[in-house]
C-alpha cells in the first residue's frame, strides 16, 4: 500500500513539473509572437502578464486578441500596395479616350488617335508637340505648318 502512494506522489511530481515546464513556456512563446506582431510595449505587456496570470486560458485570450499580421508579414503587404500604386500613378492613358496605353504606344488602340510619333531620321518615338528628336536632333516640325 505504501508503493502505491510513492508511485502516485511520483505521478503527481512529474504531472506538476511538466505543467510547470508547459506553463512557462508558453509564456515566451507568448512573448516571441506578441514580439514579432507588433512593437508596442503595452500590448507586450499585456499579453506576457494574460498568460503569466491566467496560464492557459491566457493562451486562448492572447490568440483571440493578438493583431492578425506579424511585423513581416505588414510590411510585405505595405510594399506590395507601394508597388501596386506605383504602377498605376505611372500608367499612361489616351489624352483623348482615356484608355490605357504604354510608353512606347504611336497610336492609341482604342480610339486610334495619335499619341507619339516616329522621328523620321531615327525612328525613335517622341512625343507630339516635341519640335526636335532629343536622340538625332532632327526637326520634327511638319511641312504644313
Amino acid at each position: 500500500m505504501e508503493a502505491l502512494g510513492t508511485v502516485i506522489t511520483y505521478i503527481i511530481a512529474i504531472s506538476g513539473g511538466f505543467l510547470a515546464a508547459l506553463w512557462v513556456a508558453s509564456i515566451f512563446w507568448g512573448y516571441q509572437d506578441i514580439a514579432d506582431r507588433t512593437l508596442d510595449l503595452y500590448a507586450r505587456l499585456f499579453a506576457v502578464t494574460l498568460i503569466v496570470l491566467l496560464g492557459p486560458i491566457g493562451v486562448v485570450l492572447y490568440l483571440v486578441l493578438r493583431p492578425k499580421r506579424t511585423l513581416d508579414e505588414a510590411y510585405e503587404h505595405s510594399l506590395t500596395e507601394e508597388a501596386l500604386l506605383r504602377e498605376i500613378q505611372e500608367a499612361e492613358y489616351c489624352p483623348k479616350c482615356k484608355h490605357r496605353v504604354e510608353r512606347d504606344f504611336v497610336m492609341c488602340p482604342n480610339c486610334h488617335s495619335d499619341i507619339r510619333r516616329q522621328c523620321p531620321s531615327c525612328s525613335r518615338v517622341v512625343e507630339v508637340f516635341w519640335e526636335r528628336c532629343p536622340y538625332c536632333t532632327e526637326s520634327l516640325r511638319r511641312p504644313d505648318s
